[in-house]
């Protein structure tokens, strides 16, 4: 909390305006997103409106998730890019929910681009000309086929009539204009008109007319029989016949399987069909609200898909891989309860010093780092001292408090004095407290304790060799 309020004392310092009141007088409208209208603290409305459901941009009705309404024109929204880098509108579209996506299945509308229109009263209820993008299969991670529509509304069409599909393209590129099924690169459900220039055929001969020949004329005399001439080319093939009409809808197949991602569980109901996966084997629901464990219940509740298989022989082990690194060390746990003082042994007889040890090579230093940003000076000073004989303590605090603290080291057996100079020294013997802790027992077990004090010193008693910390407060 104090480095947040920090943070908000140096931004509200170093952006002009940005922690400012906003002015009583500014006009701020419920649900528009406001903005500052100039560096002295005034808000007013954007034109963005927010309503908890709907966004508006020039409007305060919107009427879908983001509605812009613009009164010049052209009303547009303009994308740039530059170098490599392209312009994409993307329309993402899957079964299931938010939290549990699923995979769509065929014929599932992926994106539309549409137009609609106002009459004498309203817009369109529906999209009078649209370009549609559907999948032309029930998607997996490796088969995503799709296909795409292209519809207009004809004129004095009712206002509750859809456009009508007019070109379809399918997934393998081919094109059908007037039928949904083309099984040709063009297929055409109805006549073709060609104005000028006729048909050109994978030969390369191109018909103009299919007009038939004139009246024969009368036969005249056989003329004596010729030499066999070398084969014609193939003529031009005759015109397309109509498309038949198309058949009726087949029968409508079984419900699939709604498989489900986790495992089979206790408690929980599944419906008609949902498949499951339990103990290795899958299982398909023969009924609504099922809760009964699949294995137990196999041909009343459950129907069995596939069985799960034997386990495999165990392969060789493999090689040990290699130590990973030590991990970091746990949080040190809760001191235990200080024990008992035992009794004072015997003090024993100081051993013989050990030699010194070489000293170590100095490691090289490593760079200095970046200073960081100064922070704020804060005030010079010292908390309040109280101190007392009896709790709760209250009363005056000490007047011109100061700490005196260090590292003595101890002795096996006798007194350490510790004495204060100079500002360090106290007005009392009884004007200060101070506490002692051992940092580290080489020999003996007693603790280090304060056993006298006066205005400039104190004398510290210990049955251990090694250091101990000692801090003086008062005045």
């Amino acid at each position: 909390m104090r480095r947040l309020l920090f943070l908000l004392f140096v931004v509200s310092a170093v952006i002009p305006g940005w922690a400012q009141k906003p002015d009583a007088t500014s006009p701020i409208t419920t649900n528009y997103v406001a903005k500052f209208l100039n560096g002295t603290g005034t808000v007013g409305n954007s034109s963005i409106f927010d309503n908890g459901t709907y966004v508006g941009i020039g409007t305060a009705t919107p009427s879908f998730n983001l509605h812009i309404i613009s009164l010049t024109d052209p009303a547009a929204v303009a994308v740039e890019g530059y170098g490599p880098v392209g312009i994409n509108f993307i329309g993402r579209r899957a079964e299931g929910t938010l939290a549990a996506p699923s995979a769509l299945i065929v014929d599932d509308n992926i994106m539309t681009m549409q137009g609609r229109g106002y009459g004498l009263t309203g817009f369109s209820q529906f999209s009078r000309a649209y370009m549609k993008f559907f999948a032309a299969e029930n998607w997996t991670d490796n088969a995503q086929g799709t296909y795409i529509t292209l519809a207009t509304t004809a004129k004095g069409t009712a206002p509750n009539a859809p456009a009508t599909e007019r070109v379809r393209i399918d997934d393998q590129g081919n094109v059908a204009i007037g039928t949904t099924s083309p099984d040709s690169l063009l297929t055409v459900g109805g006549f073709i008109h060609s104005t000028t220039g006729g048909f050109t055929f994978p030969d390369g001969t191109t018909q103009i007319s299919a007009a038939t020949q004139g009246p024969a004329g009368a036969t005249g005399a056989t003329g004596p029989q010729g030499p066999e001439g070398p084969t014609g080319d193939a003529g031009p093939m005759g015109p397309m016949g109509l498309s038949g009409a198309t058949g009726a809808t087949g029968p409508q197949g079984p419900a699939g399987l709604n498989w489900q991602s986790v495992p089979w569980t206790a408690g929980t109901p599944y419906n008609l069909n949902d498949a499951v996966n339990y103990n290795g084997s899958s299982y398909v629901s023969l009924q609504a609200n099922n809760t009964a464990e699949p294995d137990l219940t196999v041909g009343t509740s459950w129907s069995l898909l596939a069985q799960a298989g034997a386990n495999g022989l165990a392969g060789p082990a493999g090689a040990a891989g290699s130590v990973g690194p030590e991990g970091p060390a746990g949080p040190v746990g809760p001191a235990g309860a200080v024990g008992p003082i035992g009794a004072t042994g015997l003090t024993g007889a100081t051993g013989a010093a050990g030699p010194t040890g070489a000293t170590g090579a100095t490691g090289a230093t490593g760079p200095v780092g970046p200073m960081g940003p100064m922070g704020l000076t804060g005030a010079t000073g010292m908390a309040p001292v109280y101190f007392g004989t009896a709790s709760p303590i209250s009363g005056t605090a000490i007047a011109t408090p100061h700490i005196v603290a260090g590292t003595i080291a101890t002795k096996a057996t006798g007194t350490v004095p510790v004495t204060f100079s100079g500002t360090a020294a106290f007005t009392s013997a009884t004007s200060y407290v101070c506490t002692i802790s051992d940092n580290a027992a080489v020999v003996g077990t007693s603790q280090s304790v304060i056993t006298a004090q006066t205005a400039s010193s104190i004398t510290i008693t210990s049955g251990q060799v090694g250091t101990a910390r000692y801090i003086c407060v008062g005045n």
